[in-house]
């Protein structure tokens, strides 16, 4: 009956999602002026200098390269890097960061030399898909509390520079809006790098991020309801299957990702983006001792520069590396060594 009652939800779209608004008064996306909403990189390549505004978009857009014919970016961008509208006569951002739904701000890093990040605030979501992140990067002031109820349009902080890599003239609000890969992170943190986290589970390698302006253009235009629609859109990159018993602690996460009942079935199949956001999953027949790669987008170039690292080989062959595996660790909550 459960697997029934979620396959249920996914056939009729699962839960509605409140609408997202935009984090800042910069609506330059929405009227056809990417280059006025996303803040440039400085790139030098190929003996070039420019400031490409692409650099502030989400995905592999960064650190390019020529691989199998093509210029790719081999650095992912996990958000989006969206420009101040107003600044004061020194050139200081004065934008208002706010909630982009409703939530409850659930960590505040108010140390700027703490994070790449920055000081940032994640502020976390639950309307019945488990938990979405929204997290708000490089803030210059913070002005909201831990614990603190908020809407669409709260006010978070002001948008800065602070974290690495930015001075004044770059100064943005870099955004994202992800799944929350664990709730034991730490445990992760300290059993894979032998450490412990100094954010706890808002760490951004415990945040899988979306492309969070595609996203509320979809959820704008009518067409998804639901961040389970929203990622069924997604093509994967690849697959990785793991014995059935391994996804005991992603069915309660996040049981939306499952576009077919478990049933009885030996193993489970995983589908990714690229980058490593998993997109659905699927009962399999296929009988595994460990994780294995199954499905993987031929590619001509190397897999590595697609995946984070977490892929290997080339063409439509490949090897699931021990920093994909990792990552599947992290994903399944399991620390034993099937994962190592």
């Amino acid at each position: 009956m459960k697997y029934f009652i979620i396959l249920l939800f996914l056939i009729t779209g699962a839960f509605a999602m409140p609408r997202f608004e935009l984090p800042t008064e910069n609506q330059a996306v929405f009227q056809a002026r990417p280059n006025d909403f996303f803040m440039y990189v400085n790139r030098f390549f190929e003996g070039k200098d420019s400031k490409p505004w692409q650099a502030g978009t989400y995905g592999f857009v960064r650190n390019m390269k020529r691989s199998g014919g093509e210029l790719i970016g081999t650095r992912f961008h996990e958000g989006a890097d969206i420009k101040p509208v107003r600044r004061d006569a020194k050139g200081e951002p004065l934008d208002k960061v706010r909630a982009t739904t409703a939530g409850k701000v659930a960590y505040i890093n108010p140390k700027t030399s703490a994070s790449n990040y920055g000081k940032y605030v994640v502020v976390q979501h639950n309307w019945g898909e488990g938990p979405v992140c929204s997290l708000y990067a490089h803030l210059n002031t913070i002005s909201c509390e831990i614990g603190q109820p908020v809407k669409a349009g709260t006010e978070l902080g002001t948008l800065g520079y602070t974290g690495s890599g930015i001075d004044r003239t770059r100064a943005h609000l870099h955004f994202e809006i992800g799944l929350l890969l664990s709730d034991n992170f730490e445990g992760w943190h300290q059993n894979f790098l032998n450490c412990a986290s100094v954010h706890g589970n808002y760490n951004g390698l415990n945040l899988s991020g979306m492309d969070a302006i595609g996203l509320i253009k979809d959820q704008r235009s009518g067409s998804v309801r639901s961040i389970a629609q929203y990622l069924r859109k997604q093509k994967p990159y690849y697959s990785i299957t793991v014995p059935a018993n391994l996804v005991e602690k992603l069915n309660k996460r996040y049981p939306w990702l499952w576009v077919a009942a478990q049933g009885q079935n030996p193993s489970t199949e995983i589908s990714f983006s690229a980058s490593g956001l998993p997109l659905f999953v699927h009962p399999s027949q296929r009988r595994v001792t460990d994780a294995t790669l199954t499905r993987l987008k031929p590619y001509i170039g190397r897999h590595e520069d697609r995946t984070l690292k977490r892929i290997s080989g080339t063409g439509g062959k490949g090897t699931l590396t021990a920093s994909g595996k990792r990552y599947l660790a992290l994903l399944l909550g399991q620390f034993d060594n099937i994962l190592k």
